[in-house]
């Protein structure tokens, strides 16, 4: 539920995750990040939340004042995966930025035995961030720079610009 303040006072408006079959079928849901606004929000669940949503445990962004949801990822070639790290996303929601352990585009170049790449999604489309000026795909597997939802330092506010380091970087030293 979703409660606001207006000149009238208290008014609330349900916004319940929507679930077609019970929780209890599947592995579970977790609320990654919910925008300051309690707008948006972002769902990782092997719940299908929107009609033709592809198998498996995906990122779903959520619109809590409209109810509608759009996947992010697609799972479906390996629907058992849960693994996506390294989730972020922009201040104002408009780019969501992660790392799955499976390929997300047809086209994809990533070897999955190495590591896996930051991808972002935006405007309805996906791209992988870690390619190189020359347009060829980083040698080496891409991570946040700091990491999670909860450091969203790496990411400018309108996500147009993002840290990334490979993942092989150990970091700062002492």
């Amino acid at each position: 539920m979703v409660a606001t303040r207006g000149t009238a006072g208290w008014s609330a408006v349900p916004s319940a995750i929507p679930f077609t079959i019970p929780e209890s079928t599947y592995l579970g849901t977790e609320l990654v990040a919910m925008s300051s606004d309690l707008s948006q929000i972002l769902v990782l669940t092997d719940q299908p939340l929107t009609s033709g949503a592809p198998a498996g445990y995906n990122l779903f962004l959520g619109n809590t004042t409209t109810g509608s949801y759009t996947a992010l990822t697609d799972a479906s070639t390996d629907s058992t995966s849960s693994g996506l790290g390294d989730i972020g996303v922009s201040a104002d929601y408009s780019h969501v930025f992660f790392n799955p352990d499976i390929a997300q585009l047809s086209t994809d170049p990533v070897n999955y035995n190495r590591g896996s790449d930051l991808y972002q999604w935006t405007d309805g489309q996906l791209t992988i961030v870690n390619v190189l000026p020359s347009g060829k795909l980083a040698k080496q597997p891409a991570d946040l720079a700091g990491g999670s939802t909860s450091d969203l330092s790496a990411i400018s506010a309108d996500g147009d610009a993002v840290l990334f380091q490979d993942q092989t970087s150990s970091g700062p030293g002492p």
